[in-house]
C-alpha cells in the first residue's frame, strides 16, 4: 500500500482499498485484480492458497461472509467444524501437561 500510494494508478489502489490483513489470513474484497498483483506483495517462495469457495462466498478469520443479490451477509465461523473428527480442546487431568 505504501507504493501504490507513491504511484499515480487510481484504478488499481481503488481495488486495493478494500484488501485487510491479519498475521498469514488475507481478505481482498471486490479485486479483480489480486490475482495479478500477487507477486508484488509476497515473494515467490511463499505459497498462497486460495480457501474460498467461490467468488460470493468466503471465510475470513472467525466470519462467514457471503453475498447473494449485493446483500453481505456474516455469520460466526469455526473452522474446528470443518474437521471429521472430535477435537479435545482440553487435555486429560491426569496427564502431565502442566
Amino acid at each position: 500500500m505504501k507504493s501504490l500510494s507513491k504511484s499515480n494508478d487510481l484504478n488499481l489502489i481503488e481495488k486495493f482499498n478494500n484488501t485487510y490483513r491479519y498475521l498469514d489470513d488475507l481478505c481482498s474484497l471486490d479485486n479483480t485484480l489480486f490475482q495479478t498483483n500477487i507477486t508484488a506483495i509476497y515473494p515467490k517462495e511463499l505459497i498462497f492458497l486460495q480457501s474460498n469457495s467461490s467468488d460470493d462466498k468466503a471465510t475470513f478469520l472467525d466470519l462467514d461472509i457471503q453475498i447473494h443479490n449485493l446483500h453481505c451477509t456474516i455469520k460466526t465461523y469455526d473452522k474446528r467444524d470443518d474437521f471429521e473428527f472430535d477435537i479435545v480442546n482440553f487435555p486429560s487431568l491426569d496427564g502431565d501437561i502442566p
